[in-house]
């Protein structure tokens, strides 16, 4: 079966109207807007945006955002673009921090795993459930 890309930018578009209004996460729907529409530096740049504006919330607005992020991510895994490598990082961040503080929540191990792409973290989010 061949690769479809165009059907896998698209849900970048669908995710950036969707987002477009939804406090916390504006600034990632420009970028997805932006790299659906093929203009990389604006994305990068509405990307690093919102990198910057989510790492000076609370740890529990970063969480929320987080757990937003990598239940999509989780999902819609096969999309390119979706978690690219900065979001990525600073998401590994902030599920370390979580984990620093509260080792009991078996999503946030998962989402580590994925993110990691590390399938112990799987397995001892597994041993929580």
């Amino acid at each position: 079966m061949p690769f479809d890309r165009e059907s896998k930018f698209d849900v970048l578009n669908t995710l950036g109207q969707r987002f477009r209004d939804v406090p916390g996460f504006e600034l990632y729907s420009s970028y997805c807007i932006y790299r659906e529409s093929g203009l990389r530096n604006a994305a990068l740049a509405s990307l690093r945006e919102f990198i910057g504006s989510v790492r000076n919330l609370s740890a529990a607005e970063q969480r929320r955002i987080a757990r937003e992020l990598c239940q999509i991510g989780y999902t819609e895994r096969d999309v390119i673009g979706l978690i690219p490598k900065p979001l990525a990082s600073f998401l590994l961040d902030v599920l370390d921090k979580w984990l620093a503080e509260d080792r009991s929540e078996p999503a946030v191990w998962a989402w580590l795993a994925l993110l990691s792409n590390d399938r112990s973290h799987y397995y001892r989010g597994l041993h929580l459930h």
